[in-house]
């Protein structure tokens, strides 16, 4: 296989950026599935985009000229949809009156939800701030460690461009899994409340939660890391599988942090389990194979396990 086609495959499950003016972070868990190693969770929906179909003609709408944080918001008045992407609007303030077009994308939230939108975006800005004096870089082993773990936990909880999201009774959860119960939301700097209701967490609350998860529940994380690397692994050693082996080397040191804040023996445990289901199969065969009259291919299958 060319160079050039590895390439290209390998493109197709490495996460791709987009403009930062939207302000868009991939997350891509790990599955065991014989499909793309991982996709983009519904958190990219959140996107501060509407859609055409949520325009209403003749309603007031928040609209921003360039996607840029911190950018001033118009205030407009729809008209008439002209086709595509594209509006006829009227402008209400500045420029009272002008009439012009504009774009989809650039309709960011129905006007009478543009102070909440833009306490959202300053609460945004200042967790990142906040995230990136702690050293939070997302293509980090710890941080794709903490977002492996959180994805394993379910519930709806997210870790995303280094803070962790939920609501209120799906964070509670996850700390009485991870047994903190001492740990107060409430007393957690800085925090923040979305428009949907999700209560949002800094980096070093997501890595407290990860590392105290791992010690209460193992076997969860360890389970999707485990399916995750021998699935992975044995697509690498299959005909023209080489794509797939800049990505299983990215993950291993994010497995290792996984494996180490499980426990050594937790981890050991988890093979030595897979290692005796494994026995029992080979022993089970001889068995079929023995009832079969097939002695001979019997006795080799049992000397690879004595």
């Amino acid at each position: 296989m060319s160079k050039t086609s590895a390439n290209a495959r390998l493109r197709c499950f490495a996460p791709q950026t987009p403009p930062d003016t939207l302000h868009w972070w991939p997350i891509f868990p790990m599955t065991s599935s014989g499909k793309s190693p991982g996709r983009p969770t519904s958190l990219l929906l959140k996107l501060d985009i509407m859609l055409n179909a949520d325009l209403i003609p003749g309603q007031e709408y928040a609209f921003r000229e360039k996607r840029i944080l911190g950018s001033p918001l118009h205030r407009v008045k729809l008209l008439e949809h002209v086709r595509g992407r594209k509006w006829r609007a009227k402008w209400i303030k500045p420029h009272p009156n002008l009439i012009d077009y504009l774009s989809t994308e650039q309709v960011i939230v129905p006007w009478k939800d543009q102070a909440a939108f833009l306490k959202e975006e300053r609460d945004r800005e200042s967790m990142r701030r906040h995230n990136l004096k702690l050293g939070f870089s997302a293509s980090s082993p710890i941080s794709e460690a903490i977002e492996s773990v959180i994805d394993s936990v379910g519930d709806e909880v997210h870790f995303n461009n280094g803070d962790l999201s939920g609501t209120r009774d799906q964070l509670e959860r996850l700390k009485g899994r991870a047994r903190l119960e001492n740990l107060q939301l409430d007393e957690i700097y800085p925090r923040y409340l979305d428009r949907q209701g999700r209560l949002h967490l800094p980096f070093e609350t997501a890595l407290e939660l990860a590392r105290a998860f791992c010690m209460t529940e193992p076997g969860t994380p360890l389970t999707n890391v485990e399916a995750t690397e021998r699935n992975w692994s044995l697509t690498a050693t299959r005909p023209n599988g080489e794509y797939i082996i800049p990505l299983l080397n990215h993950h291993r040191a994010s497995w290792a942090l996984i494996r180490q804040w499980c426990g050594q023996d937790a981890a050991i445990a988890a093979r030595e389990n897979r290692i005796a289901e494994l026995e029992r199969l080979v022993w089970d065969a001889v068995y079929v194979l023995q009832k079969a009259g097939l002695d001979g291919e019997a006795n080799k299958l049992r000397r690879t396990v004595s």
